[in-house]
């Protein structure tokens, strides 16, 4: 009995160890007030250039990677500040998966590409959906 129950304990306290981060980071970024990529589009990329119809989608693509709300995705948001895992969690972030999507469209536009040069997810839709990059 008391095996079982140290089981049950050590478990939840693992669910907990993984799930808190988590949670607290979804938590802020659904308190933020949510914006139409619309609105976005046209502030920050519709006199650069950008495809729509691409932006939108890799907008999409890494709002879900990074299980951010379509609407609380922001383009001054930095990947090493509001998107990183909290101090102590680093190698349990979704930044991995954000980078081979990123390499992936990259490539599949023959663009070069190099993680460290992009900085926010402005940096990203710039870089990856110029109409001229293919």
């Amino acid at each position: 009995m008391l095996t079982a129950i140290t089981i049950v304990l050590i478990t939840g306290v693992g669910v907990i160890w993984y799930a808190y981060p988590r949670w607290r980071f979804r938590s802020t970024m659904r308190k933020r007030p949510r914006v139409a990529f619309e609105d976005v589009y046209q502030r920050e990329f519709a006199d650069q250039g950008i495809d729509y119809d691409l932006a939108e989608k890799l907008w999409r693509r890494l709002s879900d990677c990074l299980d951010v709300p379509y609407g609380s995705l922001r383009p001054s948001d930095r990947y090493s500040v509001e998107l990183a895992a909290r101090k102590g969690w680093e190698y349990d972030d979704e930044l991995g998966a954000v980078e081979h999507l990123l390499r992936d469209a990259a490539r599949s536009r023959s663009i070069e590409f190099d993680m460290r040069s992009l900085k926010t997810v402005r940096d990203s839709i710039t870089m990856l959906c110029k109409r001229n990059a293919t």
